[in-house]
């Protein structure tokens, strides 16, 4: 089964560097969710790139709820 690995903060500092070192382990993907996304200069088939404020709870939980149906058949796993 695939892995799915949810960074917050992901555009600079500890959340940057999370996608850069887990985008090399096998069978995972990465949501990275910031309020500027497309700061997220990395390229990769794994790296899934969605603007959000974590801090707007009602926006948050809309994006997750839309975007993990895709990804029904994978784990989910949270790093923030």
């Amino acid at each position: 089964m695939k892995n799915l690995l949810i960074i917050t903060g992901a555009s600079s500092g500890i959340g940057l560097s999370c996608i850069e070192t887990f985008l090399s382990t096998d069978n995972l993907h990465i949501l990275a969710i910031s309020r500027n996304a497309s700061k997220i200069t990395i390229q990769n088939n794994k790296l899934h790139k969605l603007n959000c404020d974590v801090t707007d709870y009602v926006q948050l939980e809309t994006l997750l709820e839309e975007y993990l149906s895709n990804f029904k058949t994978f784990n989910h796993q949270r790093c923030s």
